[in-house]
Order: structure tokens, then sequence, then C-alpha cells
């Protein structure tokens, strides 16, 4: 009988501590959009998958949630987007358009990175901030070859799927 008390008072403690240890819901949710570690192509954004991240005292302190959203996602399932120490030095919004500039380092990313990165942040920048377009741009050096990119709602495909053959 001690015994049975014995261990039914330690699964009490394992799983008082397991409820202590998980984690509270957002007060205040952004999302953080991040590409996929795994990427599931013919569904809508199999390329990249939102992280609810917690904006409390910081809703309208964009450069400061987008330097958090820069360093990478806490989950497992998703992977870093940016370069290592990448950094937002300036962020902008006028008219629904946001403008960007990132530390230099974020023009490493070529090709598919590249768009990805920017997609990712456009989605992100484009929910939390409820602009229309996003301008990017590293501080000294160009992107891809370009000064600067600029997406909006409409310049990605958000579903990936491929029509079947008959």
């Amino acid at each position: 009988m001690k015994r049975m008390i014995s261990l039914l008072s330690a699964l009490i403690c394992i799983c008082s501590i397991a409820g202590c240890a998980a984690e509270t819901p957002p007060q205040s949710p952004v999302a953080f959009y991040y590409r996929c570690s795994e990427i599931g192509l013919g569904a809508p954004d199999g390329v990249m998958q939102a992280e609810q991240r917690d904006a409390a005292g910081h809703e309208d302190d964009y450069e400061y949630l987008l330097n958090i959203y820069v360093k990478g996602p806490k989950s497992s399932h998703l992977a870093p987007t940016f370069p290592l120490g990448t950094k937002v030095l300036r962020f902008s919004l006028e008219n629904n358009r946001a403008s960007i500039t990132l530390s230099d380092n974020f023009s490493i990313l070529t090709g598919m990175d590249l768009t990805v990165a920017c997609v990712c942040l456009t989605r992100t920048v484009i929910e939390m901030t409820g602009c229309e377009q996003v301008t990017l741009r590293a501080r000294t050096t160009n992107l891809d070859g370009n000064k600067f990119i600029t997406f909006g709602k409409d310049s990605y495909l958000l579903l990936d799927s491929y029509p079947t053959k008959k």
C-alpha cells in the first residue's frame, strides 16, 4: 500500500512539473513565417509555415519584432531562413509600403534561398502591419544583382499544385 501511495505521489509530482513546463499561449500573437524543414509541395504555404510568437508590449515596434524574427524559428519543424547574424537596420512604413534595410550578410543569399527568405519576410511584414508592399535591401551590397527587391501580396504563389494529365 505504501508503495502504491509513493508511486501515485511521484506521478502527481511529475504531472504537475510537466504542466508547469507547458508553453503558455501568446497574449499578443504575431505570425513569423519561416522556411519549412521539409517542403510539402501541392499544399498552400508548402514551402513556409507560421510560428506564433508573443509581441506583448512591442505590437507596434516592428523593427524590434523583425530583429527577433531574423534570429530564426524556435520550432525544429522550421529551418533558419536568414544567414546567422542578420539584423534589421532600418524599418519604415509609409502609404501602405514597408521598407526594410538589412545587414549586408543578408546578401549572401542568392537564387531560391533569397526568394524564399524574401517571401517569408514579406508575408510576416504584411500580416504584422497590414501593408501591401515590402521593399528589401541590404545596407551596402546588392541582393542577387539588384539594389532592392519588392514583393506584394500578389507577387508570389502560395499554392504550388500542378494539374494532372488525363
